[in-house]
C-alpha cells in the first residue's frame, strides 16, 4: 500500500529534527556501500586470479583471405584475458601491427591475430605466402583449364608426353604443391614447390602438357 505524500513530508520533517536518527541512517548508508565495494572488489580479483590480466590484443573484425593484404577496417583492438589469448606469439604492435600486412591464411572475424598467420613486413602476393626452402613457379591450368582452386589450396601436378619422353605417358611430378597466385586471364596458377621437383615440373611446362588435379587436406 503506497504511503500518503502527507505522512512522507511528515516522516522527513522528522528525520531532520533528530540527529540520531539521521547519523545512524547515514551510518548505514555507509556501511551498506562498503560492504557491496568490497563485495565487488573481491570479485574482481578472483576473476583476475582466474582469468589474467586484461591485454590489448589485435582482433579480426572483417574476414581477409589468404594472399588479401589487411587493410585498416579488418583489425580491431580489444581487450582479452591473458589466459585466454593464443599460447603462439601475438602480432607485435597490436592493430598498428598487422595492418597492411598479407595474410598467409584466411583470418576470421574473432580471432586473436598471431604472428604466424602473417607474412613479414612489405612481402606481398606470392612472394609473401612462398614457404621458406620453396620455390614458385607458374603453370598453366591444361588442358580443361585450371581446377576450382584458391589461394592456399593444394595441387597435384600432372605431366602427360604422347611420345613417352617422360617415360609414363603421365606421371606426377609434383605432390601437394602450395597454390600461391592465380592469373584469371591466362589460367595459369603459381604453386610452391620443392628444389627437388622444380626440375620435372619445368620440363612438364616446356615438353608435354601440364595438369593440376586439386587434392583434399
Amino acid at each position: 500500500m503506497p504511503v500518503p505524500p502527507r505522512w512522507r513530508r511528515q516522516l522527513r520533517a522528522w528525520v531532520r529534527r533528530s540527529p540520531v536518527v539521521w547519523w545512524t541512517g547515514v551510518a548505514l548508508l555507509a556501511l551498506t556501500t562498503a560492504v557491496v565495494v568490497r563485495s565487488s572488489l573481491a570479485s574482481a580479483a578472483a576473476q583476475s586470479q582466474r582469468y589474467g590480466d586484461l591485454r590489448s590484443v589485435a582482433v579480426v573484425a572483417d574476414p581477409v583471405a589468404a594472399g588479401d593484404v589487411v587493410p585498416r577496417s579488418a583489425i580491431r583492438t580489444e581487450r582479452r584475458p591473458a589466459s585466454t589469448l593464443p599460447d603462439t606469439p601475438l602480432v607485435d604492435g597490436g592493430a598498428d601491427g598487422a595492418i597492411g600486412r598479407t595474410a598467409l591464411v584466411p583470418l576470421v572475424p574473432g580471432e586473436v591475430v598471431v604472428a604466424s598467420r602473417l607474412a613479414p613486413v612489405g612481402l606481398r602476393g606470392a612472394a609473401a605466402l612462398l614457404p621458406r626452402g620453396l620455390r614458385a613457379v607458374s603453370v598453366p591450368g591444361g588442358p580443361g583449364g585450371r581446377p576450382p582452386a584458391a589461394i592456399g589450396d593444394r595441387v597435384d601436378v600432372l605431366a602427360t608426353f604422347p611420345d613417352g619422353s617422360g617415360g609414363e605417358p603421365t606421371s606426377v611430378v609434383a605432390t601437394r604443391a602450395l597454390v600461391l597466385a592465380l592469373d584469371d586471364e591466362s589460367d595459369a596458377v603459381t604453386i610452391a614447390i620443392s628444389p627437388e621437383e622444380l626440375p620435372a615440373v619445368v620440363f612438364a611446362i616446356t615438353a608435354g602438357t601440364v595438369t593440376l588435379a586439386l587434392t583434399g587436406p
